[in-house]
């Protein structure tokens, strides 16, 4: 697996302010490509923050973007699906992000690591920034280390579940059982985090 082009697919419709957030922090992790898809604006209301967006979108010039412009409004769920799909046509692996995850210097390299970890694990569809309250760390505190919209994964089976589908709301239980917390990966996660002075991500998951 080749992680120096292991893109960031990005959705993004009319939060101007959130972006900018989520482009510098995409920034600051180096992330090489950017696939982005901006959702067309439902109205006239709309519209100008939706122009913002994709003004933000277009002035991305510290890496490599594709940027995909919807001429009508497919709404989240739609938008997701479709650009989900695409990327995974052409792409064996990559990381799906919202317009309003902020992250710490090293989850892109985390996750790219994760994904590499579990590459030959056909139980690991994909590996998610987010850590159900019930497995994480005692000493997290109040660092920014759950993302939960945030999921790295590989095309294998790349079919949208229910449960990740916009507007679902899943079981808030938790089966510890099923989630794999591969020793030797959390510990390289932790020594990094705490190298750079930020919280790990969460561990991978069995999907």
């Amino acid at each position: 697996m080749n992680t120096s082009v292991l893109p960031v697919v990005l959705f993004a419709y009319a939060r101007p302010t959130h972006l900018a957030r989520v482009l510098a922090c995409l920034r600051e992790n180096a992330v090489p490509l950017v696939l982005a898809y901006a959702d067309g604006a439902k109205g006239s209301t709309d519209a100008p923050a939706v122009a913002k967006t994709r003004t933000l979108l277009r002035g991305v010039d510290w890496a490599e973007i594709r940027l995909t412009e919807r001429t009508e409004n497919l709404g989240l769920g739609r938008n997701v699906l479709a650009g989900v799909t695409e990327a995974a046509s052409r792409h064996e692996t990559f990381i799906v992000w919202e317009d309003d995850l902020v992250c710490v210097p090293g989850t892109y390299d985390w996750l790219c690591g994760a994904l590499r970890h579990y590459a030959l694990d056909e139980r690991v569809m994909s590996v998610t920034a987010w850590t159900h309250p019930r497995v994480t760390p005692a000493d997290v505190g109040d660092q920014p280390s759950r993302l939960g919209g945030c999921r790295a994964r590989h095309r294998r089976p790349c079919r949208v579940s229910t449960h990740e589908l916009p507007g679902h709301r899943p079981s808030r239980r938790c089966d510890r059982e099923r989630v794999v917390a591969d020793g030797s990966l959390r510990s390289a996660a932790r020594a990094a985090a705490q190298a750079g002075g930020h919280a790990a991500p969460g561990p991978a998951t069995v999907m």
